[in-house]
């Protein structure tokens, strides 16, 4: 504790004399001198040059992820977070990615938030990191929140260089293909196919109507906040694919009596959209959504603060930008230079109401134009 307290200012031998003393405590059989060893490591391994020799005990820690006693488990995934960085990250995630299939319930919320955050913070190459959420989905969906799923939505909408909107579509058009694929994934490949379904569309097998039908096989096992994206997404499959528009409109025609307002109104609102606008603009209300604004932190992070407050090693890290999300503000830039301007966006955006709002707010700017020219 008293080298944590001179920080940068403790000569570096005793610091690593104090990390090797510390790679013994974690090592014991005995839970309470391995919490404080876990406890402490994670501490010492926020001091500048120290991350190091914590990373030399990586193989300990991972082994007390399995320990009986939570606590314990608790602080290995944290000490495991503070250490982790671009040479590990891949490492570390997929260890505990492996964990997570056989970590017990009071620890996998707190697991897959961290997850997440390594896995966007450390990504080298974007397509694992959607590979690594659509695996958490899959092994845990039920403790993937909302802010995760708008998250990866957020990053692949920010991200058109490369091939990453094409392999999201493409990953997420084979993963709702099953019968059997959980809700969240559900929703992800509505927005993404919805968006960016158009870049998959010549692939075999991978049309319009095809993609219609792998997202409407899912309609009767959803709830309705899931219907309401799927909505919007069959609104611009129908736009972009005359194939589609014969398979959409009974949907729309049964649902404008559902008893949930939010589907009603959706339906109805898109159904009248081709007689009340000209082509054109009904081409400007469903074109893909521009890039979402980078707030200086995710929502993620926020949750991360609110579980463990401020003075948590985590919270520590999670806030200090890594040289992989440095590069990537820096790319970010020059595309808003190029003139790709950010919408506005709430902490925590519902990209689901995103898709109708806006469409809903322009079709009723351009009646009001039509009224006025009249």
């Amino acid at each position: 504790n008293l080298i944590v307290a001179w920080g940068t200012t403790c000569p570096p031998e005793m610091r690593e004399g104090a990390m090797n003393i510390l790679g013994k405590f974690i090592s014991v059989r005995e839970p309470n001198i391995r919490y404080l060893g876990l406890s402490t490591m994670a501490q010492l391994a926020q001091i500048d040059g120290s991350v190091e020799g914590a990373k030399k005990h990586q193989a300990t820690v991972l082994v007390s992820l399995k320990d009986a006693d939570i606590s314990v488990r608790r602080r290995a995934l944290d000490l495991l977070f503070v250490i982790c960085d671009t040479d590990n990250a891949e490492r570390i995630v997929d260890e505990l990615v492996a964990h997570l299939v056989v970590a017990d319930a009071s620890i996998r919320e707190e697991m897959v938030l961290k997850i997440a955050i390594l896995a966007e913070k450390y990504a080298t190459d974007l397509r694992w990191y959607v590979d690594t959420i659509l695996k958490l989905i899959s092994i845990s969906g039920d403790y993937v929140s909302d802010p995760i799923w708008h998250r990866v939505v957020q990053i692949v909408t920010n991200h058109p260089q490369g091939d990453l909107q094409g392999y999201a579509a493409a990953t997420l058009f084979l993963a709702v293909s099953t019968h059997r694929c959980h809700e969240t994934t559900v929703r992800v490949a509505a927005y993404i196919l919805g968006e960016f379904g158009f870049l998959i569309a010549e692939r075999p097998g991978m049309s319009g109507e095809e993609q219609f039908h792998v997202l409407h096989q899912h309609w009767y096992n959803v709830d309705t906040q899931t219907r309401s994206i799927l909505i919007s997404s069959y609104a611009k499959l129908a736009n972009l694919y005359e194939e589609c528009r014969p398979l959409v409109a009974p949907v729309f025609a049964k649902s404008k009596n559902s008893v949930d307002v939010e589907v009603q109104q959706r339906c109805a609102e898109y159904a009248s959209m081709r007689e009340a606008f000209s082509p054109e603009a009904v081409e400007d209300l469903l074109r893909e959504m521009p890039p979402f604004e980078d707030k200086r932190r995710s929502a993620l992070e926020l949750r991360l603060l609110e579980t463990e407050g401020e003075n948590s090693a985590a919270v520590t890290k999670a806030s200090t930008p890594s040289e992989v999300e440095q590069q990537r503000a820096m790319l970010n830039a020059q595309m808003m230079d190029e003139g790709m301007a950010p919408i506005d966006e709430q902490e925590e955006p519902e990209l689901e109401e995103e898709m109708a709002d806006g469409a809903a707010e322009a079709a009723e700017d351009e009646k009001i134009a039509a009224v006025e020219a009249n």
